[in-house]
């Protein structure tokens, strides 16, 4: 139940095999993880393409939401999000706009993608991403993921639906950079199944600072009312990581690549209204600490278990894009994850090197 996708080099032949996999962790000891629920070979697979992929969420766990005047904060682990019910001031029209792109390919199909050159690194989960893959389905793809997977991982999703701009010819799919934020725009686009409903106007802003902002001018419908019957409807962003094994299976040599989603933030989806904005902030997370000392201090400020791989000169919890690299490098076996003594001055600090037991 695979999607199967075939190479040929030379006198070789490769099969690729993409397995869908939930990776729902738990916090990392030292360094190791213990998944929630199932074992490692006992998590469902996927073999749907277009069936949403969610990490599923612990309801005996409540989030730290408070409210602040009139908007409403919520906190994840990797990020803030942050509801303004009058976001008009968050709003940037594209239309117009000098410098402004209309994709003519974007604005005259449906299910269709165009992939594009980030004007800077954005940091996304703490990874700097330059390549991004803009939509027709109201999401952007920040990821390693392949063209039948881009709507299942490593996305960032306004509103993600089954949009068809085809079946309006005032529909556009826009965007726009000043070298400091990136923003994409869909414009009185409508549903492939249920255009009746009404043309939908939003955009999405990537900010060279993490930062990522959606606007919503004019939602027509309830998002709860969208139909998902033959596309993933979401709101809100998602990462992932995969790793690949070359197996001889039948005579011919196969990589068996396995995705597993570790962290996604499901947005309120009653928030995408009228003129309302969503802004998500970076928290501080083991991948943005450069050096040892930030990395022992990242482990004791937040809820990741961080560890330094002195191998690598990385900081990790071991639950990234890296996750590859970390484990073929032995980082997952030796690490430094505590220090000796009472913390006084950073540069008098004394680190101690830990290990799995």
């Amino acid at each position: 139940m695979s999607s199967l996708v075939s190479v040929r080099r030379g006198t070789f032949a490769y099969r690729l095999h993409c397995v869908i996999l939930i990776a729902a962790c738990a916090t990392l000891t030292r360094t190791t993880c213990q998944l929630q629920g199932n074992a490692l070979g006992e998590i469902q697979q996927k073999s749907d393409h277009y069936s949403p992929f969610r990490i599923k969420r612990d309801a005996t766990k409540s989030r730290n939401k408070r409210q602040i005047n009139d908007t409403v904060q919520d906190h994840h682990k990797y990020y803030t999000s942050q509801f303004y019910p009058d976001g008009r001031h968050l709003w940037t029209e594209l239309r117009g706009k000098d410098g402004s792109v209309r994709d003519e390919h974007l604005s005259s199909r449906k299910l269709g993608i165009k992939d594009i050159n980030l004007p800077f690194e954005f940091p996304y989960y703490g990874h700097f991403v330059t390549n991004a893959t803009l939509t027709t389905g109201g999401f952007i793809n920040l990821g390693t993921s392949n063209r039948r997977q881009v709507a299942n991982f490593q996305y960032v999703a306004p509103l993600m639906a089954y949009f068809n701009p085809s079946l309006n010819i005032t529909s556009t799919v826009r965007y726009f950079s000043d070298g400091n934020k990136f923003t994409a725009q869909w414009s009185n686009v409508l549903l492939h199944d249920r255009p009746q409903a009404g043309s939908f106007t939003f955009q999405c802003m990537l900010n060279k600072t993490g930062e990522i902002v959606f606007s919503y001018l004019k939602i027509p419908i309830p998002v709860d009312n969208i139909s998902r019957a033959a596309h993933p409807v979401d709101v809100g962003i998602s990462d992932a990581y995969y790793v690949d094994k070359l197996k001889h299976y039948y005579g011919i040599w196969q990589i068996f690549r396995t995705f597993y989603a570790y962290d996604a933030v499901h947005i309120n989806q009653s928030w995408a209204v009228d003129n309302a904005a969503v802004v998500l902030r970076p928290k501080p997370s083991c991948i943005t600490a450069r050096t040892c000392e930030d990395c022992i201090e990242r482990r004791n400020s937040t809820e990741f278990s961080c560890i330094w791989c002195t191998k690598l000169k990385r900081c990790s919890d071991g639950f990234d894009r890296h996750r590859t690299e970390w484990l073929s490098s032995g980082c997952n076996i030796s690490g430094i994850f505590q220090r000796k003594g009472v913390y006084r001055r950073r540069n008098k600090q004394t680190l101690v090197l830990g290990r799995t037991v």
